[in-house]
C-alpha cells in the first residue's frame, strides 16, 4: 500500500511539472506571436513613410575637436515644413519651416530651434546670399541640409519634411491642441485658414482671441501667421505647437496613435531608414 502510495504522489509530481512546463512554453509561444505581430503591425504602418536615404554625406565645414567633444552625445535632425499647395509632394517647395531639434542621447531631451526663413544664407555654397527658405526649393532636403551646415557650423545629415495636410491630420488625430491667440493673430490666423482649408479640402472654422483647444486647420493657420509679430512671434508659435502635439500624442489612446500614423506617415518623408524608425 505504502509503495502504492509513493508510486501516485509521484505521477501527480510529474504531472505537475509536465503541466508547468506547458505552460511556460505556451506563454513563451504566446508573447513570441504578440512580438511578431507588434513588428509586422510596426512596420506595416512605417512602411507608408517616404523614405529617401542621403547616400553621400551632407558637406560640413571643419568644426574644431571642442565642438565635436562637446556635441558628441547628441544628436541633430532638422524639421522642414513645405509650403507646397499640392499635399504629398515634398520633394520641393520653399521650406517657410525649418527647426533644428537636438536630441540628448543620454538624457533624451530634446531642444528646438528656429531658423527663420527670411535668414540670409550662403544657399548654394557658390557665395549669393539668398534667404533660408530658397535651398529646399532649389535642391531638396540635402541642399537645405547643406545650407544649415555651411552657415551655422553644424553637422546635420538627416531629416524629416512634411507639408500642410501632415500637421492638420496629425493634430486633429490627438483631438486638437489648446493654444492661446490675441485678437491680431486670430483676424490673421482666419485669412490663412481658409487657403489651409482650401488646399487641404477640410472646413473653415473661424477662430476668436482668447485660449481654445484648436483643430488642424486652425493650428496650421496660426502657425502661418507672419503679420502679428512678424517672423519671430511665428517661429515661437511653430515650435510651440510641435512642443504641445508631442505631448498629446505621449497621452495619445492606442485609437488615437491608430489614427495619427494612418493619417501622418503617407505624408512624411525623411532620410532615416525602416530599420532607425523601427
Amino acid at each position: 500500500m505504502a509503495t502504492s502510495s509513493k508510486h501516485k504522489k509521484k505521477k501527480k509530481k510529474g504531472m505537475r511539472k509536465r503541466t508547468k512546463r506547458l505552460i511556460i512554453m505556451l506563454v513563451l509561444e504566446i508573447l513570441i506571436i504578440a512580438g511578431l505581430i507588434g513588428v509586422i503591425y510596426a512596420h506595416s504602418k512605417i512602411s507608408k513613410i517616404d523614405f529617401n536615404r542621403i547616400e553621400t554625406p551632407i558637406s560640413v565645414n571643419e568644426i574644431d575637436s571642442e565642438a565635436v567633444e562637446t556635441t558628441e552625445s547628441y544628436r541633430t535632425v532638422a524639421f522642414f515644413g513645405v509650403d507646397n499647395r499640392s499635399n504629398g509632394n515634398l520633394d520641393s517647395g520653399n521650406s517657410d519651416v525649418i527647426i533644428i531639434a537636438s536630441v540628448n542621447e543620454k538624457t533624451k531631451a530634446v531642444y528646438l530651434m528656429s531658423v527663420y526663413r527670411d535668414t540670409s544664407f550662403d544657399v548654394d555654397g557658390n557665395g549669393k546670399i539668398r534667404k533660408a527658405n530658397y535651398a529646399y526649393n532649389h535642391g531638396g532636403p540635402e541642399n537645405a541640409l547643406a545650407m544649415l551646415n555651411r552657415n551655422l557650423d553644424l553637422n546635420i545629415q538627416d531629416y524629416v519634411t512634411v507639408d500642410f495636410r501632415a500637421l492638420v491630420d496629425a493634430v486633429d488625430a490627438v483631438g486638437g491642441i489648446e493654444m492661446t491667440l490675441t485678437e491680431d493673430e486670430a483676424r490673421w490666423t482666419n485669412q490663412y485658414m481658409e487657403e489651409v482649408a482650401k488646399v487641404t479640402k477640410k472646413p473653415v472654422d473661424y477662430v476668436e482671441a482668447g485660449t481654445h483647444v484648436l483643430s488642424g486647420v486652425q493650428v496650421t493657420g496660426f502657425c502661418r501667421v507672419r503679420y502679428a509679430g512678424g517672423d519671430f512671434r511665428r517661429a515661437e508659435v511653430q515650435r510651440e505647437a510641435v512642443t504641445k502635439l508631442a505631448e498629446k500624442v505621449k497621452h495619445a489612446s492606442v485609437g488615437e496613435l491608430n489614427d495619427l500614423i494612418d493619417a501622418v506617415f503617407p505624408e512624411v518623408a525623411t532620410s532615416f531608414t525602416l530599420a532607425e524608425l523601427m
